[in-house]
C-alpha cells in the first residue's frame, strides 16, 4: 500500500515538474521576445534620430560654408570664416547634446522592455512554483492517507 502511494506521489510530482518547467520555458520565451522587441525598437529610434541629427549637422555646416562662399573680398572672407567656425562649433555642441538625448531615450526603451520581461519571468516562476507546491501537497496527502490506512490495520 505504501509503495503504491509513493509511486503515485512520485508520478504526481514528476508531472508537476514537467508542467512547471513548461510554464518557466514559456515565460522565458515571452520575456526574451519582449527584450528583443525592446532592443529593436531602441535601435530603430536611435537610428531615426541619428539620421535627423545628421541632417541638422549637414544643414548647419552648409549654412556656415555658404556664409564663407558669399564673402566678396579678403577681409569679408576672413570675417565670414571666423563666423562660420563659430557656427560649426555651435552646431557641433547642439549635435552632441542631441546625441546624448538619443542614447538616453534608446536606453530607456530597452530598460522598460527589460523590466517588463523580468516581471513576466517572475510571474512565470510564481506560477511554476504554485504548480509544484500544489503537487507536493497532493502527494503528501496521498502518502499520509496510505500511512493512516497502514496504521489502522496495525491496531
Amino acid at each position: 500500500m505504501m509503495v503504491e502511494a509513493q509511486r503515485q506521489a512520485d508520478k504526481l510530482n514528476a508531472e508537476a515538474k514537467i508542467a512547471a518547467d513548461k510554464v518557466r520555458a514559456e515565460a522565458k520565451k515571452a520575456a526574451d521576445k519582449i527584450r528583443t522587441e525592446g532592443d529593436k525598437a531602441a535601435a530603430k529610434a536611435k537610428a531615426e534620430a541619428r539620421a535627423e541629427i545628421k541632417k541638422q549637422k549637414e544643414a548647419g555646416y552648409a549654412e556656415a560654408d555658404k556664409l564663407v562662399s558669399q564673402a566678396t573680398n579678403p577681409i569679408a572672407r576672413k570675417i565670414a570664416e571666423k563666423a562660420a567656425e563659430k557656427l560649426k562649433e555651435k552646431s557641433d555642441k547642439k549635435i552632441e547634446g542631441l546625441n546624448k538625448n538619443v542614447d538616453a531615450k534608446g536606453n530607456k526603451i530597452s530598460d522598460e522592455a527589460n523590466k517588463k520581461a523580468k516581471r513576466l519571468e517572475a510571474e512565470g516562476e510564481t506560477q511554476a512554483k504554485k504548480v509544484e507546491d500544489e503537487a507536493k501537497a497532493k502527494s503528501d496527502l496521498i502518502i499520509e492517507k496510505a500511512q493512516n490506512k497502514v496504521d489502522a490495520k496495525l491496531k
